[in-house]
């Protein structure tokens, strides 16, 4: 989505149904698609790059009502030493809890929102591995968009003009990228997430 225009849309398997999921669906959350956006802030603004190690192990955070939260990876299983290419290839949870946690959860809320998430995000670790109300698909397909654009986010845009019965034009939508992360930020996250197709069936 270089120019921001949008080839088809499924809004639903049922023709009679005007809800349409893609831009107004918040059902499902992103569960571990957010994760990219959690090392884009630790890139750019964290100082860190896909070599850099971080230890997956068992740990706790103070949680509501005097409770600890204590996070865990999905088959439960801890690697310690990791880098943070590996940890995506992996969809590791730990290490994205404690990067998010490293450069604050503020901070992956802002790069998320200049990547094209318009959704409520809370300011809750949990965040940091998709554990958020929902996204509605639109707004993932475009940050990603973001990414494979060298960082420049556009609007998606699905009307490209409209004109009258006589051909005349009546509005031109004419997108407008802007740089949101650097060239290098979006190289870095490439090479991680090119490493869930090489590495990521790999025990």
């Amino acid at each position: 989505m270089t120019n921001g225009y949008v080839r088809s849309m499924v809004g639903s398997v049922d023709p009679s149904s005007q809800f349409n999921r893609t831009t107004q669906g918040y059902g499902r959350q992103p569960g571990s698609a957010f994760k990219p956006f959690v090392y884009t802030a630790a890139f750019a603004e964290g100082g860190m790059k896909p070599s850099d190690r971080i230890i997956d192990r068992p740990v706790s955070y103070p949680g509501g009502g005097g409770k600890e939260w204590k996070p865990r990876n999905y088959d439960d299983r801890y690697h310690g030493s990791v880098t943070i290419k590996y940890a995506i290839s992996k969809s590791i949870n730990i290490p994205a809890i404690k990067v998010a946690d490293s450069v604050g959860i503020e901070t992956v809320i802002k790069y998320a929102k200049l990547l094209g998430i318009k959704s409520e995000l809370e300011p809750y670790l949990s965040t940091a591995i998709g554990g958020v109300k929902g996204i509605h698909p639109i707004e993932m397909a475009s940050a990603y968009a973001t990414f494979a654009s060298g960082g420049v986010y556009i609007e998606p845009c699905s009307i490209i003009r409209i004109t009258n019965s006589k051909g005349k034009v009546l509005e031109d939508y004419s997108p407008q990228g802007k740089q949101v992360i650097s060239e290098h930020v979006c190289e870095m996250i490439d090479e991680c997430l090119r490493a869930v197709v090489t590495l990521g069936n790999r025990n």
